[in-house]
């Protein structure tokens, strides 16, 4: 293989940077006209050509009809065609003890064209196969698979996860053999605060916590910084599961109310002193919006109000876990489409 000489690098790398601006507006924007997509992006109207012309011969884009223009001839207008990648995403969650499985196929627009739903009582190493099986026989050009589940990933290993069987280095080993695909493994709760941080009235500076209360597991958290999963060393950051607390996990009674707010009030204090989140999101069963707002009260009383964290329970967990996923899919397909120039 020849090596690159300075010019020709340089020239690459200009072309993945118009290449990106391009293909945002047009997915941001979903139709436009050529003269247009020069205007926004600053690109000129030749370099703009080019790049139109890559993405139609690849599928990118395709052509929607013309436009009138100011006063020459009407100018062909451009779709961004979002069903150019796929992802499958399997989402697991807790539901009156059992494990939930949603399996689904989204594009790059975030919509989704295919589920299915299904109740485990064990999860095994093969428990997804099915299941996955069926999405990529439906859809054979998906290019990702993503996984939502209870534990954390780094690199090829799973290094904690509730689902013991998934642990070490076999399982997301052998999905990419067996599928051919890469695959991305994401935290639950890191998801659902991620799909609950990009819904209106968020702001990316601002950091936002989730906490997960499965229930049956140790809670968990994720945490959002400049609109970011922050991970930590490892991916460890969010295992509040070993912090110090009144009760030891394993034996706090939910129906303690009383017993609970302890509990939580010291988690969530310990959490407000290290990160100073804008806003903490409780998810479980248990958790009420009366709960919440008595939590944010205890927190503001032992802060001395020297900021005030705003405490919410969500009843949209299963919402937000998958929104969190598709987004993070979506980002995912995107990254690995710097490459088409």
């Amino acid at each position: 293989m020849e090596k690159q000489s300075g010019s020709e690098i340089q020239s690459n790398t200009t072309r993945r940077i118009n290449m990106w601006k391009l293909r945002h507006v047009l997915m941001d924007r979903q139709k436009a006209t050529k003269p247009e997509l020069a205007q926004i992006t600053g690109l000129s109207v030749v370099t703009v050509n080019t790049l139109i012309s890559r993405m139609l011969e690849w599928g990118e884009v395709m052509e929607e009809g013309t436009v009138p223009s100011n006063g020459g001839r009407p100018c062909v207008q451009y779709a961004y065609h979002y069903g150019f990648r796929k992802a499958v995403i399997v989402c697991a969650h807790q539901e009156r003890g059992k494990t939930v499985l949603r399996t689904f196929v989204t594009d790059l627009g975030g919509k989704r064209l295919w589920e299915r739903r299904e109740v485990k009582e064990e999860i095994a190493i093969d428990s997804f196969d099915e299941a996955i099986d069926e999405a990529v026989r439906l859809f054979p050009d998906a290019i990702l698979i993503a996984f939502g589940l209870p534990g954390e990933a780094c690199q090829d290993e799973v290094s904690i996860c509730d689902f013991q069987a998934l642990t070490g280095t076999e399982f997301l080993s052998r999905i990419r053999e067996r599928y051919h695909l890469p695959v991305l493994f994401e935290n639950d709760i890191n998801a659902m605060v991620y799909g609950y941080g990009s819904g209106p009235g968020h702001s990316s500076f601002e950091p936002l916590a989730g906490i997960y209360f499965p229930g049956n597991y140790r809670p968990g958290a994720g945490i959002l910084i400049d609109g970011r999963i922050f991970y930590g060393m490892e991916h460890f950051a969010g295992e509040i599961g070993e912090l110090p607390v009144p009760v030891p996990w394993e034996e706090l009674d939910y129906g303690n109310g009383g017993q609970v707010e302890e509990q939580l009030t010291a988690l969530l204090l310990t959490v407000c002193c290290l990160i100073a989140p804008k806003e903490i999101v409780l998810y479980g069963e248990f958790v009420t919006d009366a709960l919440a707002g008595r939590l944010e009260d205890a927190l503001a009383g032992r802060l001395k109000r020297r900021f005030r964290t705003k405490v919410t329970a969500s009843h949209s967990l299963q919402e937000n876990f998958e929104k969190g996923m598709t987004g993070l899919a979506v980002r995912e397909m995107e990254s690995r489409m710097d490459d088409l120039v």
